[in-house]
């Protein structure tokens, strides 16, 4: 199916668009609204505050030499060359990963159980101690099955006698040690401000879960008047906030389910209180009014939504920038500004990006990089796990180093912090990077004339790239990844989808055999520079897939949900030609936050990378984001940084 066309936007759409783009051509500012005369164009270098360029080093050129040779000679299976090299090692900080590299890999060396306990008893404190400790339990010494005479007790004239029996006699063998475990790194952090819960929790009895189950099925039945009329019927037996959380159930249902008639008035008379205990009905019954085009329901369904005290940052960005859509499509154009406003103080979500467009403001990030004091670096090394990290990194093991500066923030004083999240970068982990920044204490700053200043490592540049360098622009790649995995190498998900940008091993086959790519199996997806080629291939291919033609609200939906999907929700959703309203009509909720971040995020590395955001400029005018094939790959796309 095409990509819809630009086409005549509907009537609401068109009276947004009209007002904006009069006000912008003739030089007039709507009342409490202010254009630029131009179309806003992103900064076209990055402003970064670089960290000090440190240098990091633990291991000695020869010691990391040698370990680099231990490693390879052990995946050649060439033990004897490996121990070799290992008695001219001089500092032997990684002896313990060394071991584990040989006795836990699928490398056909012939792991003993003794083997493992002497490894445990030297190497519990390591991060991989946990896998290590599983595979001792599989090579336990199992107790042996034998028989042996055993004399019966006499019983009345039953004399006693000698029976066979089988029984299970116990192996000596040496206790294994148990793994020596540190908690996860908690401290608030900088995505606390997103985690507000978006329905407050209330007692539900007996009687809701019969009123919900009735109104889905009258709702499934296509009988949408039922449904309303029940939904009324019940309300006198169920408490203010049951009523609400029912409302918003069946609201969320009918919209997706393009039963727009029922979530608009089922919606319509719930109170102030109760949309406070259920607030996403209100985004619902918003959404349904504009489907049908009773604006002012709609911008109050928003409003009440964007000043609400129990959503987070991304719903209230929506409801704001909503509210200024129906408030401009109600001919409320006063109004306008505090919704956008309110919607731009959210800062890094789509909505929030989108608002600041209109008001005509470029994504002016400040990016921070922590710096990296030498002497706080220092004392940071004298903890064994951060001193493990940096010569790990030395030996191109990056996610046994994630593990260990992990588990050394886990110690480490919180004056720290910052310094932890600055070496973090300094070695290229990227899934710490984000890990730490979002968890750890470092304090945020406030920008000149009130620019944003982001810590970078919120959105961190890892060192690798695909195979053969970067054919689609990397700040996409980037977008998918951070959202995908958070850049862990080694993520895997309940569906089976693996690494970085987490992909199927019947998909990777798929890409392997139209790309003409070496692929020798599933494992193969954990190693960061396959599986991000992989994951290029397969946005290129969605790229040009015939559904999107390069839309990338279509090609991130297609990436989450499947081509398939894709193509059915084109043709059986009601979104009238809206990119938005596009977004918020699809009926998997997964997809809908996954389309909203990663085009967030690309627009966010196209400012990290030092590039302007056309397709940011194209969404907040009403169009589809479209990818520019001219986008920069390869060394380009770094020459800003």
């Amino acid at each position: 199916m095409p990509v819809p066309s630009a086409g005549r936007p509907p009537a609401a759409r068109r009276a947004l668009s009209w007002c904006l783009t009069a006000a912008i051509a003739l030089g007039v500012a709507l009342p409490g609204l202010t254009f630029n005369a131009a179309p806003v164009q992103a900064q076209t270098s990055s402003n970064v505050l670089p960290a000090a360029a440190a240098e990091v080093k633990i291991l000695s050129a020869s010691d990391r030499e040698l370990y680099q040779q231990i490693f390879m000679a052990q995946k050649r299976r060439d033990w004897a060359t490996a121990d070799r090299l290992m008695a001219q090692v001089s500092d032997r900080r990684l002896a313990g990963y060394v071991l584990y590299d040989r006795y836990a890999s699928a490398n056909g060396y012939r792991t003993s159980y003794t083997n493992v306990v002497k490894w445990m008893q030297s190497y519990a404190d390591l991060p991989v101690a946990g896998q290590m400790y599983q595979l001792g339990l599989k090579l336990k010494p199992q107790p042996i099955r034998k028989t042996v005479k055993v004399k019966t007790k006499a019983k009345g004239k039953k004399k006693a006698r000698l029976v066979s029996r089988t029984v299970l006699v116990p192996v000596k063998s040496a206790p294994l040690p148990r793994p020596i475990f540190v908690a996860n790194v908690s401290r608030g952090g900088a995505d606390a401000s997103n985690a507000v819960a978006e329905t407050v929790r209330v007692p539900l009895t007996k009687t809701y879960f019969k009123a919900e189950k009735t109104a889905r099925a009258r709702l499934a039945q296509g009988n949408g008047e039922g449904a309303i009329a029940y939904i009324a019927a019940v309300r006198p037996q169920l408490s203010e906030g049951e009523y609400a959380r029912l409302v918003e159930v069946i609201s969320t249902s009918a919209y997706l389910s393009r039963q727009s008639p029922v979530a608009y008035a089922i919606t319509a008379n719930v109170s102030a209180t109760g949309a406070t205990m259920a607030p996403l009905l209100d985004w619902y019954g918003g959404l349904a009014a504009w489907r049908l085009q009773k604006f002012d329901d709609a911008a109050a369904h928003f409003n009440r939504l964007a000043l609400s005290d129990n959503v987070n940052n991304w719903t209230r960005s929506g409801g704001g920038f909503w509210a200024a859509r129906a408030y401009m499509a109600a001919e409320k154009p006063q109004h306008v500004a505090d919704m956008l406003e309110l919607s731009a103080k959210t800062g890094p979500t789509l909505y929030g990006m989108i608002s600041s467009r209109l008001l005509g403001r470029e994504t002016d990030i400040t990016w921070v990089e922590p710096p990296l004091d030498q002497a706080a670096c220092q004392h940071l090394l004298n903890d064994p796990s951060a001193a493990r990290a940096v010569a790990l990194s030395q030996v191109d093991k990056p996610q046994w180093a994630e593990a260990e500066l992990v588990r050394a923030a886990n110690r480490v004083d919180q004056g720290l912090d910052g310094t932890l999240v600055a070496l973090a970068g300094k070695l290229g982990l990227a899934a710490v990077q984000m890990q730490l920044a979002r968890a750890v204490d470092v304090p945020s700053a406030t920008g000149p004339n009130g620019s944003i200043m982001m810590n970078a490592a919120l959105y961190p540049v890892p060192k690798y790239k695909p195979a053969g360098g970067f054919e689609v622009d990397p700040a996409l790649v980037y977008a998918v990844a951070r959202q995908e995995s958070s850049f862990r190498a080694g993520a895997t998900s309940t569906a089976g989808a693996r690494g970085l940008m987490q992909i199927m091993p019947a998909t990777a086959v798929h890409i392997a055999r139209t790309a003409s790519m070496n692929y020798s199996g599933a494992d193969q997806l954990f190693d960061p520079q396959v599986n991000m080629s992989m994951g290029q291939q397969y946005i290129k291919e969605l790229l040009s897939f015939g559904a999107t033609n390069g839309n990338l609200f279509m090609v991130t939906s297609a990436y989450n949900g499947g081509p398939g999907n894709l193509n059915r929700w084109l043709s059986s959703v009601d979104y009238q030609n809206d990119p938005l309203l596009f977004i918020e009509s699809i009926p998997m909720a997964e997809t809908r936050n996954y389309i909203e971040r990663v085009v967030t995020n690309f627009w966010i590395y196209r400012d990290r990378l030092g590039s302007p955001s056309r397709t940011l400029d194209e969404t907040a005018s009403g169009g589809w984001p479209v990818y520019d094939s001219n986008s920069p790959t390869g060394d380009d796309a770094f020459a800003a940084r």
